[in-house]
């Protein structure tokens, strides 16, 4: 269902895209939701997470520029992130056992 939903907003890729600015690590809590934007505050065209069951990543109704990443279990994933100019951030979430 998490490809579905993130397909109608956003591309979901299989392959991670070459990371062209990295952000700083964000632990976040077990049912905990953020909102993310890129520093480009572009709409993003395509998210990747390289580990499942870490995060859940979610497009934000009526915003193109944000994503909602829930987490759900204990560990790290990275989520890869691509606006519709090209760039791409990734954001290590999750906490580590």
């Amino acid at each position: 269902m998490l490809g579905i939903v993130l397909t109608a907003v956003v591309g979901l890729t299989a392959e991670p895209p070459p990371a062209s600015r990295k952000a700083a690590p964000v632990v976040i809590a077990i049912g905990q939701t953020i909102t993310l934007r890129m520093t480009t505050k572009r709409p993003i065209t395509e998210v990747y997470v390289d580990r499942e069951g870490i995060v859940r990543v979610e497009p934000v109704a009526n915003d193109q520029t944000a994503v909602r990443v829930t987490g759900l279990a204990a560990g790290v994933a990275r989520i890869h992130l691509t606006d519709d100019g090209g760039k791409t951030e990734v954001h290590q979430w999750g906490k580590p056992r």
